[in-house]
């Protein structure tokens, strides 16, 4: 069969790729029935994959639970290595669109110690350790070091050791 040629015009060559991404794009467009901007992207770190995504629209601080999420088929850039596998008890950092995939940033694990939580602190001089309480400044997960605010003019620094409970960092301060 012989094909006309216009003057001019020079047939184009797409790499392997470039297909299988056009491809993939010319799928998720027939499934969603819209064109998005990161189902454009042709790239070799692009990837189809399962992920969670939400089911609904989240605000910041949810916590989220089996209702909110859902896994689907999605196409992702970059790595998918911090995709979390587990994430219910996690909480959004900020708000979270319905059908968004559910990922570091956007979620986070619920910290240990929440800001504005009462923990106890402790503090550990050879074989005495004594305990007193104290208001946490901002959150922590385990062995992070938070600022804890123990009266009204005094605050000190101490290192997440488990829920609720915090090791004073400087043992010769005394609460």
């Amino acid at each position: 069969m012989h094909i006309p040629r216009r003057p001019g015009l020079r047939p184009s060559r797409l790499a392997l790729r470039q297909v299988a991404a056009l491809a993939l794009v010319a799928s998720s467009v027939a499934g969603s029935g819209s064109l998005r901007a990161q189902d454009t992207a042709t790239c070799a770190a692009c990837s189809q994959v399962m992920a969670p995504v939400a089911t609904r629209h989240l605000p910041r601080g949810t916590v989220l639970n089996e209702s909110d999420l859902t896994v689907a088929r999605v196409v992702l850039r970059g790595p998918q290595s911090d995709l979390p596998v587990a994430i219910t008890g996690w909480v959004t950092r900020r708000a979270v669109r319905a059908g968004e995939v559910l990922r570091p940033p956007a979620i986070a694990r619920r910290p240990l110690v929440p800001r504005g939580s009462v923990v106890d602190v402790a503090v550990r001089v050879g074989e005495v350790e004594v305990v007193t309480a104290g208001v946490v400044l901002r959150d922590g997960e385990m062995d992070d070091e938070v600022s804890i605010r123990l009266g009204p003019k005094r605050t000190v620094q101490g290192r997440v050791r488990g829920p609720g409970q915090v090791l004073l960092i400087d043992s010769q301060r005394t609460p």
